[in-house]
């Protein structure tokens, strides 16, 4: 799977082939408990081959994570969630760019200028 601009494709038979279309920018695509879900500019968080609609979001979606059986979401809205409950686990000054699973921890960063242990919400490096 690849996300080329506003559209979500997979390569079959040597063809690029389209899955679903979003009506702007996909931004980030995560792989999770056995399906794709993508974000983006669009605000919203999708379960892509089902294109249903998981999450809304008041800003763009930047990073999608799976971390220990729980997909989390970030971006622009400067909070980190539990995309499918909607459990809202850290807030932070500004834009959070990434989420990083690693070992045991769950890992924030973005334009606030720290790396984030995000789960245990301390700020581990700068």
């Amino acid at each position: 799977m690849v996300a080329v601009v506003d559209r979500v494709c997979c390569v079959q038979g040597g063809q690029l082939r389209e899955v679903t279309r979003r009506s702007s920018l996909i931004l980030t695509l995560c792989f999770h408990e056995g399906r794709v879900y993508d974000g983006g500019r669009y605000g919203q968080i999708y379960d892509t081959v089902a294109d249903a609609k998981v999450a809304n979001r008041e800003d763009w979606v930047l990073s999608l994570c799976s971390h220990r059986g729980v997909l989390y979401d970030a971006g622009s809205y400067q909070r980190i969630y539990e995309t499918v409950s909607g459990r809202e686990v850290a807030a932070r000054p500004g834009t959070v760019h990434a989420l990083c699973s690693f070992g045991e921890a769950l890992y924030d960063g973005g334009s606030y200028g720290g790396i984030y242990a995000t789960l245990a919400g301390k700020e581990i490096g700068r």
